[in-house]
């Protein structure tokens, strides 16, 4: 994880400003990037830091047990939390989806900020999904979980993944955006209000 410097951000606006289908607006998106543009670096406290050392050591510790595009999907995951954390959500589990394994990082419970990792074997609903994180948060607003979603988008960026690669993550097919992926949350009309909220990286 690093902090973005200005130049970093208004790259990123100029790549969807770029690379963004004609048939899809681009300013939903470049609003928000424009929004952490102005505001400048956010601090997390300290209890989110040690829950995101946490996340590292046990990633790094077990990194034999992931394959080269589930690290990645990590990498794009980890980019979520810390905008959710700039936003004042709770962490309760990242997944990343790993051939017929899945690697489960969540909190022990809701009142602590340790966190554990286990595997557990591939489930029929996770086939179609590279990894997801789910956070909470009362009273959410559209803006904040529009940051969320350009988390994992700042991360792949920042890691130099291909533009289709990028945009595929963030849930971009040619002319259109995939159903409950990080894009629909600029895109859909059917946001909906909840304590839980889901970011997905499908296949």
């Amino acid at each position: 994880m690093k902090r973005f410097t200005p130049k970093e951000l208004e790259r990123m606006i100029l790549f969807f400003n770029n690379y963004l289908s004609t048939s899809l607006n681009s300013r939903p998106i470049c609003e928000i990037l424009e929004e952490s543009l102005a505001k400048g670096y956010t601090p997390l406290k300290m209890n989110q830091l040690f829950m995101m050392y946490q996340l590292e050591q046990l990633f790094y510790r077990n990194i034999d047990e992931f394959t080269v595009e589930s690290e990645n999907y990590f990498y794009h995951e980890y980019g979520h939390l810390y905008e959710a954390f700039t936003k004042g959500f709770h962490f309760k589990s990242i997944i990343i989806i790993d051939r017929n394994q899945k690697h489960i990082f969540s909190k022990k419970n809701m009142l602590s900020d340790i966190i554990s990792y286990k595997k557990k074997k591939v489930s029929p609903t996770d086939k179609n999904l590279k990894s997801y994180s789910t956070f909470y948060k009362l009273l959410a607003s559209e803006n904040d979980l529009k940051t969320i979603a350009l988390g994992g988008f700042k991360q792949d960026f920042i890691r130099g993944n291909s533009p289709l690669n990028i945009l595929s993550n963030f849930g971009l097919l040619q002319d259109t955006y995939i159903s409950s992926s990080d894009a629909s949350f600029f895109y859909s009309t059917k946001i909906k209000k909840s304590l839980k909220h889901v970011f997905k990286n499908f296949n």
